[in-house]
């Protein structure tokens, strides 16, 4: 059976890098910018944003997964984390 196209809110933002990339600033704001138009982080830069982290592997463990997160964090956003290899 054909598959069913993805959602028309669905949204993603791939890297090669995990840890290399995540940890760029200009990365983390290209993220934020995949946030729907009417979000309201878009009006008021300090609206709260949740970000669920999904580690994986290694990036599970509290040193790699605050590298990933950190820019985020520094942009305000509430990091989440659901891990699946280390958890």
């Amino acid at each position: 059976t054909p598959f069913a196209p993805p959602p028309k809110n669905l949204r993603g933002l791939f890297a090669g890098s995990g840890s290399i990339a995540m940890s760029d600033p200009h990365m983390a704001q290209a993220v934020l910018s995949l946030l729907p138009r009417h979000h309201p982080r878009h009006d008021d830069p300090n609206e709260d944003v949740n970000l669920l982290y999904l580690g994986t592997a290694t990036y599970d463990l509290e040193r790699f997964k605050r590298k990933q997160t950190r820019r985020f964090e520094e942009m305000g956003c509430r990091i989440r984390s659901l891990d699946v290899a280390n958890g």
